[in-house]
């Protein structure tokens, strides 16, 4: 084994930014225990925002954003009435993404990972010109060409293209890891 690696995604946790320091710190300690590496391999908080686009890792639909779709596909997969109850105050808010993001890369550069990765950056105005590809949102209003389409790359609750805060914090977790490296 050369290094390790873990992930950082604890969404529906109501500790979700004290447990993930934990879960680093801990990370970092067994990999020095053992003499190797380890990195982040991805971290990320599904927010309210983004809610309607949560895709969890069991399932293949985002299951918040319908109820009618919820039901329909628990009903056909016979787990009707199995669908945990959540509403969007168990996810984190712009204030928590912000503090947790900052405080997941101040956490790990001061435990002394090899390395960080946030999942899924996100883009946004992709200039779309072929009608055989087809991506989430479609904004036909600012086409860059005639017959092209500006899209969005699609977004399974964790993106931050649209989020300049978050971009800023990892630039600046980014620049502090490379400091101390």
């Amino acid at each position: 084994m050369s290094f390790g690696s873990f992930r950082v995604c604890p969404d529906q946790n109501p500790n979700k930014i004290q447990s993930s320091l934990t879960w680093i710190q801990q990370s970092v300690q067994s990999a020095v225990a053992v003499g190797k590496p380890v990195v982040l391999n991805a971290f990320g908080l599904v927010t309210q925002s983004n809610l309607n686009d949560f895709v969890p890792l069991n399932l293949t639909y985002a299951p918040y954003a319908s109820d009618t779709a919820v039901t329909d596909v628990a009903a056909r997969s016979g787990f009707a009435g199995s669908k945990r109850q959540s509403s969007s105050s168990d996810y984190a808010d712009d204030s928590e993404e912000e503090s947790g993001y900052s405080s997941f890369l101040q956490m790990g550069n001061s435990a002394g990972l090899a390395g960080v990765m946030q999942y899924q950056w996100g883009s946004t105005g992709i200039t779309q010109t072929s009608s055989t590809i087809q991506l989430d949102e479609l904004d036909t209003t600012n086409s860059a060409a005639p017959g092209a389409t500006t899209v969005a790359s699609p977004n399974d609750g964790f993106s931050v293209a649209n989020n300049p805060a978050i971009q800023q914090i990892l630039q600046q977790g980014a620049q502090a890891m490379a400091q101390d490296s």
